[in-house]
């Protein structure tokens, strides 16, 4: 028999290589940076490769310092220029030496003309694919041998025509719609058609993105509404002035507030959140788009739509984001933004389904020759589905009330001249029967706002509404609570900003409807 005997300083310095690797994994960057670089300092031989790796990784994550990131890998490379992780250091640097020449630092244009010398095929494209999106001519050579390559020769040829100055290809047109209506819930489209823009908002993201990197407010309020909102209604906003826009954007996000009895509105400061957040995260610039800077890439535009994916993960030139709400994963390109609609693609689970047949270039993507089991998604419910998710404008936010709705809850306006009745009813199971001093009471919460044209408030009140009797029983008898809320106003456009929550048992109900009083 032979025995192994391990060493217990090796078994102690495996255990402080996991525990920095641990804040990776738990994508903890700050504290990923400390331990591994405390862990390098202390241990220069074993796990020393991969710690370095990891090191260069979480600081490129972290994005305050991609010079910092850069000089990582470059430690690395160095250190071990035939080592297991060389080679996916230098992919990294790749993106990281783009990224840094996009803001200024030229001194990286070097590291990548020198990449198009190296001999592994997959660095070599992805420096010519990064010099290419900056319009350097050196990329030529090896773009124009990537032309015949199945996955990237479209994108090559496209970088190709932007340096040599020659019109965008005319395949760009298949954006244009022929029906209009498509961003309005038509699902008519034959199975040859593809859901991407229509030709106006084609034309209107055109209009704004810019020649300097430079970003107000305003304006990135204006592109980031260019992604969640239906095109007739971003069309209004884009052609009002600066002070009706201010009055339109409050409108329309109070008229989407979850919380509308309160003066915050969390959904419109989620937006604001997003939008900054996608800026100074996921930044974009691509001159063989034809167009100058828009403020962020796909990743900007789905993070917009969606918030934050349940997991992400990395891989060079590129992100894979699932969404567990959506049930669906996108393969997303970095620093490409998706108004050509070839940045964003659905990875290998789309709405709950396998989708075998990914590929980033469409006409490679289905495989129409072998049968589909009853797990993987059709091409009809794929195509709908691109719509959906990747196309057409939304904003999902759910904000948590923190307890339950109210079932079989009931509630309607009737209006009669300047007289207003909210009628509402609910189960009276929905609440707890307590003792008091002088019975048994069950009681709850009435608040409501009523607000103008202009989402001003003109009405608003908040009352504890209770049931008593001295028999516990005889409350019980209430099938149903009934009640009416009687008002009084003047000829217009009203909406009602309504909640009813019991704290008690945790349960409420919100509603916003919109009511108009004829005289």
């Amino acid at each position: 028999m032979t025995c192994f005997a391990f060493s217990r300083d090796s078994e102690t310095i495996q255990d402080h290589f996991l525990n920095a690797k641990m804040a990776v994994i738990e994508q903890k960057w700050a504290q990923a940076i400390t331990k591994l670089s405390e862990f390098l300092k202390n241990n220069p031989g074993n796990f020393a490769e991969e710690a370095q790796f990891w090191l260069g990784f979480s600081l490129e994550r972290q994005a305050s310092s991609p010079e910092k990131a850069f000089e990582a890998f470059t430690k690395l490379t160095q250190t071990y220029p035939n080592g297991t992780w060389a080679d996916d250091a230098i992919l990294h640097q790749i993106t990281l030496a783009e990224k840094l020449i996009i803001i200024g630092k030229k001194s990286y244009l070097e590291f990548l003309v020198q990449m198009l010398d190296n001999p592994m095929d997959n660095i070599r494209y992805q420096a010519a694919l990064a010099l290419g999106r900056i319009e350097d001519e050196r990329a030529l050579p090896v773009l124009e041998k990537m032309l015949n390559d199945p996955e990237l020769g479209l994108v090559a040829e496209k970088l190709i025509n932007n340096i040599k100055n020659q019109e965008q290809p005319q395949r760009v047109k298949y954006m244009d719609f022929k029906n209009k209506s498509i961003l309005h819930d038509n699902h008519n489209q034959t199975k040859d058609e593809a859901y991407y823009f229509s030709e106006e908002q084609f034309d209107l993201y055109k209009k704004l993105t810019k020649s300097e990197n430079k970003w107000s407010r305003a304006e990135l309020v204006t592109f980031g509404l260019w992604h969640v909102m239906p095109e007739k209604y971003f069309t209004q906003y884009y052609n009002m002035s600066d002070k009706d826009k201010e009055l339109w954007y409050y409108i329309f996000w109070k008229k989407n507030d979850p919380t509308p009895t309160t003066e915050i509105n969390e959904a419109m400061l989620e937006f604001e959140k997003r939008i900054n957040y996608a800026r100074e995260n996921y930044y974009y610039f691509d001159n063989t788009e034809n167009f100058a800077y828009a403020p962020w890439d796909a990743r900007g535009e789905l993070y917009i739509k969606y918030g934050e994916p349940q997991t992400k993960l990395t891989y060079p030139g590129g992100e894979s984001w699932y969404y567990k709400f959506l049930e669906t994963q996108f393969q997303i390109k970095n620093f490409v933004t998706n108004i050509f609609g070839r940045a964003i693609t659905f990875g290998q689970v789309v709405h709950g389904k396998r989708f075998r047949g990914y590929s980033f270039h469409r006409q490679n993507v289905y495989w129409r020759d072998i049968p589909l089991s009853s797990d993987e998604i059709k091409l009809d419910d794929l195509k709908k589905y691109e719509f959906q998710y990747i196309f057409q404008p939304v904003f999902y936010y759910r904000y948590d009330h923190n307890g339950d709705k109210f079932n079989d809850f009931n509630c309607s306006i009737e209006t009669k001249n300047s007289n207003v009745a909210v009628r509402y009813s609910f189960p009276l199971k929905e609440l707890d029967i307590e003792k008091g001093e002088e019975g048994y009471y069950a009681d709850w919460m009435e608040r409501f706002v009523v607000y103008d044209q202009w989402m001003q408030p003109v009405l608003e009140n908040e009352t504890r509404k209770v049931i008593k009797n001295n028999s516990k029983k005889e409350i019980q008898k209430i099938k149903n609570i009934h009640e009416n809320i009687f008002l009084g106003l003047s000829q217009g456009n009203y909406t009602l900003g309504f909640k009813v929550y019991n704290a008690a048992v945790n349960k409420y109900y919100v509603l916003m409807r919109e009511f108009k009083v004829i005289e």
